[in-house]
């Protein structure tokens, strides 16, 4: 029977175990871990792992299985994916912390921050304000030919 005392240690690292957000774990596995904004960006684009999330960064899936990147909540949807693989990136800002995660979104992009997008992009992304991403969002646009027949 073991010791309540006995302090437990990670074999592969030999720490002790601290309880985090996946429980019981020593501190380097927690970091190996622990999921960062770029990763939350290279899965929007990417389609994968959805459900992670960050502390202020996210993915939703809409019923009409369009996905919105958003940014500290639902009140800024940093960007949209669309059915014919279109993204849509938000033209505004609304924090230093949102500025960089647009950039981790850019670079996932392949580009090297938003300007570059602005300058280069092509035909399969698109920019728009906040309100108009909402407005997109709200008549259940799926492709950016709905989009371009709208006029927003």
């Amino acid at each position: 029977m073991e010791n309540k005392d006995t302090i437990k240690k990670c074999k592969k690292h030999n720490e002790e175990f601290k309880y985090t957000l996946f429980g019981y774990c020593c501190v380097s596995c927690y970091n190996e871990n622990l999921i960062k904004n770029k990763d939350i960006c290279e899965n929007f684009v990417n389609c994968r792992n959805l459900k992670q999330k960050t502390k202020h960064l996210f993915i939703e899936k809409y019923p009409n299985n369009i996905l919105i990147l958003y940014s500290y909540g639902y009140h800024f949807p940093l960007s949209i994916k669309l059915l014919d693989n279109t993204i849509l990136i938000n033209s505004n800002g609304y924090s230093n912390t949102t500025a960089r995660h647009k950039g981790n979104l850019c670079r996932a992009l392949g580009f090297n921050g938003f300007k570059d997008v602005e300058q280069n992009k092509g035909e399969d992304i698109l920019i728009f304000s906040t309100s108009q991403l909402k407005e997109i969002l709200e008549k259940g646009f799926k492709n950016k030919s709905e989009i371009a027949e709208s006029k927003i």
